[in-house]
């Protein structure tokens, strides 16, 4: 696919209650400003807070917090013991939640990529937690190295998911979360690794970088982005944590994967010397967007959205808007579509290590909806933006991404200290991706409470590292298939085949047989209240049996087996598939006869057990569904 590399999965933390990408988009859409004072687990900012720019104080009061307390962790999901938790910072906490989540939304078991060539870039700018637990030395343990250094933000991740690609972290100020996606793309095209997890992640522990930021006069007193506004006067800082799964275009497509949209290509520079170490260059901006587009072999006119850095400064927004219009304006008339612009740092603020992401994050959704929200805080546009000239406009409101052609848009995040990175990403036709339900998974219901064959029901399967933890997700599936699918037949069935098959499976598990969701909703309310069902089965898998495989075994033990497998041959087309490819092992060794037909056809029990004298079927198998369906049928045919 010519070095494309496509978004799979996403996985977030952002001011506002942003906690998955539906959060994420729900708070574009509706145009939300996320910015608050700061939670009691933080600092009192009345202690710090001064209204005029004084030694020692801060003079903005709001800032964009994680709703969520940033010092809770389940250790136990991770089994990290406690006092190596303990001195784990808080970020990289943050970065394995939200990386399993990633994966999961991807639809890609966590457990699945053990020992696997996949890459880990994370962009990092700090670790005040270091400087938390550092004083008195005492405090130090054998764990604080480890859990607070920068290199650990992506090493840890390696670790805990026993990575074996090429891990690093990236510190690059504002704009290392989206060097590390660049890096990342980078790397699958040149095969360094075969998959990426890229992102970046940002706490204010501490007030020491924003009481530093105050006496550079670089954020706004009331604690908004105002980007692109005439009323722009600084940044409001931030933190997050985002997170995206990357692989080749063609891989993704073979493996059915959903996909939000395409990385095309990019480039990174710096803005060498200029008359301030953290002053924007308008030239070095120039350069930047003119090379990115080269790099992703994309005409600069077809470009049709940009998510700038945007921050809401006077000389920052001026300097980034002209320099886009002077590139991707050109060629543009009155009578083509504007280039539009817009910032998420409107929406929530400035999240530095984790703001190139956020980029990136709402970019693919925007791309994945075909839509653009609006810029909030923005009513009178900057005067030294030339927005008419260059053909800019800001959205006000949720636009419609309309046109015929591939949507095209890019990224830009500045460090600074004059890092600087753009993407250009792309939209990717939507397909209507066959998750087949195999026949196999229709259970018929007269197995259960004396059902009619002609009835068919579903096995819907849940499971959870604990007891509680299982009963937790009874509760959202009850409110997933109530509020999100609205009881829709299809996305329920596309969503039991997910679950089944391309979710973590864990030690506590349920399985459940239901016919729709209506019927669904019923039967998990009744777990919920601790009713007994007939039609489901727990249990928790013993210690160790969740890193082998299933294999079942027909060894043949006389008359009593006639028949044994006939079921699965005939409704299951995996078992089935399994039973061609080992009779055509069998014929490469001269045997005249078929397995195929004996089991489907034959009824003679002494052609029968012939194939029972060897061990005929031994398969891996994915999930409790599957574990479920076949001892059902296993023990049905005995």
């Amino acid at each position: 696919m010519d070095g494309k590399v496509a978004i799979v999965g996403i996985g977030c933390r952002y001011p506002g209650g942003v906690d998955t990408p539906g959060d994420f988009w729900a708070m574009l859409a509706e145009g939300r400003d996320c910015t608050t004072p700061p939670p009691d687990d933080r600092f009192d900012t009345s202690i710090f807070w001064h209204p005029n720019r004084t030694p020692g104080k801060l003079y903005n009061r709001c800032s964009g917090y994680l709703k969520c307390n940033v010092f809770e962790f389940d250790r136990q999901f991770f089994k990290i013991p406690p006092d190596e938790a303990n001195h784990l910072d808080p970020q990289i906490q943050l970065l394995l939640e939200v990386t399993w989540e990633a994966l999961e939304n991807a639809g890609i078991p966590p457990r699945s990529i053990r020992g696997s060539n996949t890459g880990v870039y994370m962009g990092v700018t700090s670790s005040e937690y270091l400087s938390l637990t550092v004083h008195p030395f005492s405090n130090i343990s054998q764990y604080t190295n480890s859990g607070t250094n920068s290199c650990m933000v992506a090493n840890r991740i390696s670790y805990e998911f026993d990575l074996h690609g090429p891990s690093f972290s990236i510190d690059t100020a504002c704009s290392s979360s989206l060097y590390s996606i660049h890096l990342a793309s980078e790397a699958i095209r040149k095969g360094d690794c075969s998959m990426a997890i890229a992102g970046g992640v940002n706490l204010m522990l501490l007030p020491g970088t924003t009481v530093g930021f105050c006496q550079a006069g670089m954020l706004s007193p009331d604690g908004k982005c105002k980007s692109f506004d005439a009323s722009a006067d600084g940044y409001c800082r931030s933190e997050g944590a985002g997170v995206v799964v990357l692989k080749p275009l063609s891989r993704a497509l073979k493996d059915g994967d959903r996909i939000y949209s395409v990385i095309r290509g990019g480039t990174l520079t710096n803005d060498g010397r200029t008359p301030g170490i953290a002053n924007p260059s308008y030239d070095a901006q120039l350069d930047l967007v003119e090379k990115a587009c080269a790099a992703a072999k994309v005409h600069p006119h077809n470009i049709q959205y940009v998510e700038a850095h945007g921050t809401g400064t006077k000389v920052g927004d001026r300097t980034e808007a002209n320099a886009l219009g002077q590139i991707l304006g050109r060629g543009r008339t009155k009578e083509d579509p504007p280039l539009y612009i817009g910032s998420v740092k409107s929406n929530f603020g400035h999240t530095e290590g984790a703001a190139g992401v956020a980029g990136i994050i709402k970019l693919a959704l925007m791309i994945s909806k075909s839509q653009i929200p609006r810029v909030v805080h923005f009513s009178t546009p900057n005067p030294d933006i030339q927005f008419d000239v260059l053909n800019i406009k800001v959205p006000s409101s949720l636009v419609q991404w309309g046109g015929d052609g591939t949507r095209l848009a890019g990224c830009s995040s500045f460090g600074f200290g004059g890092a600087n990175a753009h993407l250009i990403l792309e939209g990717f036709p939507s397909r209507n991706v066959h998750l087949a339900i195999a026949s196999s998974d229709k259970v018929m219901e007269s197995q259960f409470e004396g059902g009619t064959e002609d009835e068919s029901k579903t096995i819907m399967v849940l499971s959870g590292n604990t007891k509680a933890a299982l009963k937790e997700q009874v509760e959202r599936w009850i409110a997933f298939i109530t509020d999100t699918i609205a009881f829709d037949e299809d996305r329920f069935q596309q969503s039991l085949y997910t679950a089944a098959n391309r979710y973590q499976h864990h030690v506590e598990r349920l399985a459940i047989v239901v016919k729709g969701p209506h019927d669904a909703v019923q039967k998990l309310n009744l777990l919920k209240r601790e009713e007994k069902l007939k039609t489901a089965v727990d249990g928790k898998v013993p210690e160790g049996a969740e890193r082998g495989k299933l294999a079942f075994v027909f060894s043949g033990m006389g008359t009593q087996w006639w028949g044994m497998a006939r079921t699965l041959a005939l409704e299951d087309p995996v078992f089935r598939d399994v039973i061609q490819r080992f009779e055509g092992v069998l014929n490469t060794l001269g045997v005249d006869w078929s397995i195929v037909d004996m089991l489907t056809k034959e009824t003679d029990p002494d052609k029968i057990n012939r194939t029972g004298e060897m061990v005929f079927y031994t398969m891996c198998m994915s999930g409790l569904r599957r574990e479920y369906l076949r001892t059902l049928n296993f023990v049905q045919n005995q």
